[in-house]
């Protein structure tokens, strides 16, 4: 029984090798696909595992216990509201950040942002950013969003509660109007 079985082994490769040996191409093609899916599959897999890890960081700077509520998001789309349904509702408003601040002791910082939409380019002298997102928020959003200063300060309650024109602006703009000059040394000379 054993030796049949070596002989039947022994004629299967000895098969196996002549048909490689006569149809080289095809078992070369055959041989490409195979890396090649398994490259795809790696590679797929590997992208999959970096969004997912990414998407966790990005969850856990945020942390566990914050919260975003906002007119419109996927998750209304995806739960299958229509465009029409969702722009009907009604805008977020400061008085609504209030009265979840005051309603909801458990709540430690509430922040409202309006706009953000709508991309234009910023001016200031001669020199112009590109078209970027301009949004207007409350003194607690570097709270909410974990942001630190590299330069000047945040915005106050007072400016805010008085709607003073100030601004806090990102790396890209900041670097696209004041290329070579202090801006808070620009401002004050103004």
């Amino acid at each position: 029984m054993a030796t049949i079985r070596t002989g039947l082994f022994r004629e299967i490769v000895s098969m196996s090798f002549d048909t490689l040996r006569t149809s080289k191409m095809r078992s070369a093609l055959t041989v490409l696909g195979v890396v090649i899916g398994i490259t795809s599959i790696v590679g797929m897999t590997s992208l999959i595992r970096g969004f997912d890890e990414s998407l966790r960081d990005s969850i856990r700077a945020l942390g566990p216990n914050t919260v975003f509520i906002q007119k419109f998001s996927a998750l209304s789309f995806s739960a299958g509201k229509s465009f029409l349904e969702v722009a009907k509702r009604p805008n977020i408003t400061r008085e609504d950040a209030r009265a979840v601040a005051r309603e909801s002791p458990s709540i430690a910082v509430v922040d409202v942002w309006l706009g953000g939409q709508d991309r234009t380019r910023v001016y200031y002298g001669h020199e112009k950013t590109t078209q970027i997102g301009i949004l207007g928020a409350t003194e607690n959003f570097s709270a909410v969003n974990f942001i630190k200063l590299e330069l000047g300060r945040l915005f106050t309650p007072s400016e805010v509660e008085h709607r003073r024109q100030v601004v806090v602006l990102g790396q890209n703009p900041y670097k696209s109007l004041f290329p070579n000059i202090d801006p808070i040394e620009a401002l004050r000379r103004e």
